[in-house]
């Protein structure tokens, strides 16, 4: 399906500095239907049945259509910036995806932990982790509470 874009509209993004390439333009079909009013003062005559055909009648409009061009610089600029930003967008997408793949990681590995009875206990002043039967992690955590703790599953890292 083709969109059509309305002659007015067409013409305020040429007046604006949008365009697109003069093959293409040229062949757009436009509607058939009566020009909206001042358009025939801008473009000459109406009866084109394509963009370059509207400019048939001007030449001024012709002309401008002709010497239409980008700074090339502006375009390497701009296409740099758009890279930059999509860099940036991936590596957000790719940290959130990270993210959600650890907390389904740490949830799967206390339900399995859960399931077979075992627990995380960490050693507190080292920092030292491993997984030990649920009892037993529970009677060491009881017998020494200030240098033992058992680890929930939102704490869990990559070894546990």
């Amino acid at each position: 399906m083709t969109a059509l874009l309305p002659r007015r509209l067409v013409l305020r993004l040429l007046a604006a500095g949008f365009g697109w390439p003069p093959a293409l333009a040229s062949a757009a079909p436009l509607p058939d239907r009566a020009p909206p009013s001042g358009f025939t003062l801008v473009n000459g005559t109406a009866g084109g049945r394509t963009l370059a055909g509207t400019f048939s009648g001007n030449a001024r409009s012709a002309a401008v259509w002709r010497s239409w061009s980008l700074n090339q610089q502006m375009l390497r600029d701009r296409m740099q910036d758009a890279a930059t930003t999509m860099r940036q967008t991936g590596e957000i997408l790719r940290s959130a995806a990270r993210g959600q793949r650890e907390a389904f990681d740490r949830a799967s590995r206390g339900f399995s932990y859960y399931l077979r009875g075992l627990e995380v206990l960490e050693h507190t002043p080292s920092g030292a982790r491993g997984s030990f039967d649920r009892d037993y992690a529970h009677a060491v955590v009881r017998a020494d509470p200030t240098k033992f703790r058992l680890v929930p599953p939102s704490q869990y890292r990559s070894g546990d």
